[in-house]
């Protein structure tokens, strides 16, 4: 498996997946993806996406290329290894 990471958003491949972290507000990527950010938001309040280790939430990103999204919860920040990362893949 390859995987390829970025410090910046692209929503023109066919999968794109997010990983965040407990801590992390998703509000921060309002001025990337309005669209995402509120999804995502709104999954978390219905409990549709518990932000705990392992847990996942698939969606899509209507205007972009992207035909699904997958958001992945990364657990605490201060716990994340690199075998933490590949468990949650």
């Amino acid at each position: 498996m390859h995987i390829h990471t970025d410090d910046f958003l692209d929503t023109k491949k066919d999968l794109f997946v997010l990983g965040l972290f407990e801590e992390d507000d998703p509000a921060m990527y309002e001025s990337v993806n309005a669209f995402l950010a509120k999804e995502i938001q709104e999954a978390i309040g219905l409990g549709l996406f518990l932000r705990m280790f392992g847990e996942s939430y698939p969606t899509k990103i209507p205007g972009t290329g992207c035909q699904r999204a997958l958001v992945l919860s990364l657990g605490k920040k201060e716990e994340i290894t690199v075998e933490r990362l590949r468990r949650v893949m």
